[in-house]
């Protein structure tokens, strides 16, 4: 796919009840992208980012006739030639998603989870450019999980800031979850 595109990361986050997908495509030219999920219509996968949806036939058993049907979601390059995915498999059907634009990003609600996906981290940029405030809390992470018990979910990022206090600070890019315990002044 080299040949196609500058950069194709895909992240996967499995969080209870439910899995990420997150592609974060760049192109060298502008074009049409394409998603495509081999399953039955129906299934647990939900298309959360904005895309056209397409139901075709396919090969499953190398057989002369197509037999398995599948979706293809496509969505046009931005002007900088990025295009970006973002779905759900549902393990637990009982479960609404929810997606809404933010800054420069996404916020996916799930049952009590909260997910931002930052736009100005894209894996590439390591800067100052890609700090993002998503509802108040600064990070420069490309993913960021916030269950309902105060836990957080980075993925690539080094810092999480959340009401002038400081939840993760590190010197590299790190993946992984952190605890944020608010200190109190009366106990000192």
């Amino acid at each position: 796919m080299g040949r196609y595109f500058r950069k194709h990361h895909r992240h996967f986050l499995w969080l209870d009840g439910f899995i990420l997908i997150y592609d974060d495509v760049e192109c060298y030219e502008a074009g049409t992208v394409s998603f495509l999920l081999h399953g039955l219509p129906g299934n647990t996968f939900r298309m959360l980012a904005p895309a056209e949806v397409e139901n075709r036939l396919g090969w499953v058993d190398g057989g002369e006739k197509a037999t398995a049907q599948y979706q293809a979601y496509h969505t046009m390059t931005d002007d900088q030639h990025h295009a970006k995915f973002c779905g759900i498999i549902l393990l637990d059907e009982g479960l609404k998603p929810e997606m809404e634009r933010v800054t420069d990003g996404w916020r996916i609600t799930v049952g009590g989870t909260r997910i931002y996906v930052n736009h100005r981290a894209d894996g590439k940029i390591i800067h100052r450019n890609c700090i993002n405030v998503m509802d108040g809390i600064v990070t420069d992470a490309e993913i960021l999980a916030v269950t309902e018990d105060g836990r957080y979910g980075v993925v690539n990022g080094s810092i999480v800031r959340k009401d002038g206090l400081s939840i993760l600070e590190v010197l590299s890019r790190v993946d992984g979850w952190c605890d944020f315990f608010p200190l109190s002044m009366s106990g000192i």
